[in-house]
């Protein structure tokens, strides 16, 4: 079956074996990997957000569902950033992650992702238990459902797909919209700022920030800092002190210290000669 493109030149899906054929992932510019198996074939090449759960009905994949969404638009808030997002199979779990990223992404309904989904990859079947969970999703994000979950309505238009080959030009997915875009981006960095200030209220401090920046003058023997640079010294700082500060960014979606540490020298603003 191999690697499915859902978003072009972005979005990624298939199955945990895809990692291992490295000239295709390298040939679709592959960066980031969202796995939903834990197997990820030459880890050290990605950046990978680790989020092994079952392929059973019973599962709760809510907590999946949102890290998965903050993780993707984190790749998509960067410039030539690819994302593959892989279960064993590339059917189930992953197709359901898929799902709700595009279902939460653009607020289009459950039916049209499945049909769009379908299109892209025929042979998606996630199980009733995350479909049932998705139809939630949508009446939360829509207030309407647009497949039964009492009829399980999802299975005829997987049959339906199975027979028929779709067309992706007639499909009744709408493309996101420059200002559905902009929206996506002042959320995500919204998400950004909120989990900053979380993270500069428990692990760092103004007066910490500026005792290092100052060493830092002292040791370069200059009054200007590559915020790089400093980024880096931050990091350090943090790794070596508490555990926690790490395990934050992973709990928090998998944010980067990046993300973090620009945000906290914007929150603090401090007047720091950094370029």
């Amino acid at each position: 079956m191999g690697i499915s493109m859902i978003l072009d030149n972005f979005l990624y899906l298939g199955a945990a074996k895809d990692t291992k054929d490295e000239k295709e992932m390298e040939k679709l510019k592959i960066t980031h990997i969202f796995s939903c198996a834990g197997t990820v074939h030459s880890p050290e090449k990605y950046i990978i957000a680790n989020e092994k759960f079952e392929d059973d009905e019973t599962v709760d994949i809510s907590e999946q569902i949102e890290k998965a969404y903050w993780f993707i638009e984190r790749v998509r808030m960067k410039k030539g950033a690819r994302v593959f997002i892989h279960c064993m199979a590339g059917k189930s779990r992953s197709a359901s992650i898929v799902l709700s990223y595009l279902l939460k992404r653009d607020i289009h309904s459950l039916s049209d992702c499945l049909f769009y989904l379908h299109s892209k990859r025929l042979e998606i079947r996630p199980n009733d238990g995350f479909m049932n969970q998705l139809c939630d999703l949508e009446l939360k994000l829509t207030n309407k459902q647009t497949l039964s979950k009492e009829i399980k309505e999802w299975r005829s238009l997987q049959s339906k797909a199975l027979k028929t080959k779709i067309d992706v030009q007639t499909c009744h997915f709408i493309q996101p919209s420059l200002d559905s875009t902009k929206k996506a981006n002042e959320q995500y960095l919204l998400h950004i700022q909120s989990i900053s200030f979380t993270f500069f209220e428990i692990h760092l401090n103004q007066d910490k920030i500026i005792q290092l920046y100052q060493q830092q003058c002292q040791l370069l023997h200059s009054n200007n800092i590559d915020i790089k640079y400093f980024t880096s010294i931050l990091q350090e700082e943090l790794s070596n002190s508490t555990k926690k500060a790490f395990d934050f960014l992973l709990i928090h979606y998998y944010l980067d210290w990046q993300d973090i540490i620009n945000n906290l020298l914007n929150y603090t603003n401090l007047k720091l000669n950094l370029n």
